[in-house]
């Protein structure tokens, strides 16, 4: 999900950024904007396998009994393909013409629930990359250095400040000293070369 204008410390102003919902997750709401929503937990997890240009086949999990749409964005065609998950939540779509860099949405809906659909995205070849170093919310101090897994070639960083703004950095690693920083949360992003996934850990800095 992006959300444009805010910040990692809720300011505004600062640049987007990607938030992973997880599967099994909690979802709360707040403030006047979200009058009449429930929580709920997110349960969807969805896997696309396919062969360039020839049939896809779309695999996951859900809410047992759930709606099931599976959306195929094409260049000019937008094919919406629906089932209903089994009673341990698991479903199967085929997808025909899958082709390098297409969009596949999954979306389902809890029978009887929480009445909000849920979205899960996959572009057919997306890259995964996987951050190596500090864990999330890890407190740090020094030089900090996170290198990248999963992915061929370059990457792209980038240091979001608590204030607003942002820093970015190519190659296969990124190094910030601690020392030079502000007290606060500070967000540290990378994304492949091409069609990429996006991974993230929140650094807090306190001297």
């Amino acid at each position: 999900v992006g959300r444009q204008g805010f910040t990692p410390d809720n300011s505004t102003g600062g640049e987007p950024f990607a938030v992973h919902v997880l599967d099994g997750a909690g979802i709360t709401f707040g403030g006047p904007a979200f009058a009449g929503f429930k929580p709920y937990t997110f349960r969807l997890a969805a896997k696309l396998r396919f062969r360039n240009g020839g049939s896809g086949v779309v695999t996951g999990t859900t809410y047992p009994h759930a709606q099931v749409l599976v959306i195929h964005s094409e260049i000019s065609l937008v094919p919406i393909f629906r089932t209903v998950a089994d009673g341990r939540g698991r479903f199967r779509v085929s997808v025909p013409d899958v082709r390098r860099g297409d969009l596949v949405d999954v979306a389902a809906v809890q029978p009887g629930g929480h009445g909000n659909w849920i979205t899960t995205t996959s572009a057919a070849g997306t890259l995964h990359p996987r951050m190596q170093g500090p864990a999330d919310r890890a407190r740090v101090s020094g030089i900090v250095r996170y290198t990248v897994k999963g992915i061929p070639g370059s990457a792209t960083w980038t240091l979001y400040l608590p204030g607003g703004g942002a820093h970015h950095h190519h190659g296969r690693s990124f190094t910030l000293s601690a020392n030079t920083l502000a007290n606060g949360v500070y967000r540290v992003e990378v994304v492949g070369t091409g069609i990429s996934m996006i991974d993230y850990r929140y650094l807090i800095v306190h001297h």
